[in-house]
């Protein structure tokens, strides 16, 4: 379970870490409730709104003369799948009025969305006018820019491991809406031609049901108008970044993982590349390498978060 803190420091907890605490029957127990919950968001929200499709059409279709008795009815529909899909916070599970998250938690994503970063390698700083200790300022090789949502930490932490290992895709669209409110995310689209999402081997994403980069970049296109370009293959099938247990692995593992099939659709544009978490770096790095052939006029790269190996502990007033 994820909980978020509450003003006086309440500490938090991962559910990866309280599922190997946990015996296997108490885990596949933990696993189908988290699966469940899941629905809060995002299946509860598509189901709510067919029930108010087929409720509306039956009813409308009885009282289509009696704009009075339909109003009266309309609420009681409303009230009624209220009352069976109450709306709740896609990160604590508590109760709320209107929107996605409760009040702390928003206070919590907030906070952590407005720290500053290094827009070279998207490593937190002290002050965005203060050198990076973890780049010096040189960022990437063949990145312009990194820039993120946030620090890989809760409750950012717990949304994108819910939305990639239990079905909850819509809570990309969520983030990505967030994204688009920071400055510097406004600042990258500016000069940003083409979206072009960081693909998933064809094995994992039949598995998986979706790939989160692409959903990210078609919320992206929805606000922003820019073409989305699926110009990279995975054909490389490798294990989990997740399961390196190093630097050096991360980059071994993605080595040739990535190949162009459309060059031309990049070709002298300025590309924003697109994935959900940036570590070291490696699998983007591969990506760019597979499209360096086709000469973009350069890319930059967005993902929801950012690993901070380094753990920078920062006081921000």
């Amino acid at each position: 379970m994820l909980t978020s803190r509450r003003g006086g420091g309440k500490s938090y907890v991962c559910a990866g870490a309280q599922k190997r605490c946990m015996s296997p029957v108490a885990g596949t127990l933990e696993q189908l409730r988290l699966a469940g919950f899941s629905m809060a968001y995002g299946e509860h929200r598509r189901r709510s709104d067919h029930a108010a499709r087929v409720f509306g059409g039956f009813f409308e279709g009885l009282f289509l003369d009696s704009p009075v008795v339909l109003g009266l009815v309309k609420r009681f529909r409303d009230d009624l799948l209220e009352t069976l899909y109450p709306p709740c916070c896609v990160v604590c599970r508590a109760g709320i009025v209107s929107g996605r998250f409760c009040d702390a938690c928003e206070f919590d994503l907030r906070e952590a969305e407005g720290r500053p970063q290094c827009l070279r390698c998207a490593a937190p700083v002290a002050a965005s006018d203060l050198p990076c200790q973890r780049c010096g300022g040189q960022g990437y090789r063949l990145f312009e820019s990194v820039v993120r949502l946030a620090v890989f930490e809760p409750p950012l932490a717990g949304l994108i491991h819910r939305l990639k290992f239990y079905h909850s895709w819509t809570l990309a669209e969520v983030l990505a809406e967030r994204a688009l409110e920071l400055d510097r995310m406004q600042a990258v689209l500016k000069r940003t031609d083409v979206l072009v999402p960081v693909p998933l081997h064809a094995w994992r994403q039949t598995v998986r049901g979706f790939n989160q980069a692409d959903v990210i970049a078609m919320r992206l296109r929805a606000a922003t108008g820019l073409s989305v370009a699926r110009v990279l293959l995975r054909h490389k099938r490798t294990a989990a970044q997740s399961q390196q247990t190093s630097r050096a692995a991360r980059f071994r593992n993605m080595r040739d993982a990535f190949v162009c099939v459309a060059p031309d659709s990049v070709a002298g544009r300025r590309v924003l590349l697109i994935d959900d978490v940036i570590t070291t770096g490696a699998t983007l790095r591969a990506a760019a390498q597979a499209m360096e052939s086709a000469k973009p006029a350069a890319i930059n790269v967005f993902t929801l978060a950012a690993v901070d190996p380094k753990g920078a502990a920062f006081e921000y007033g």
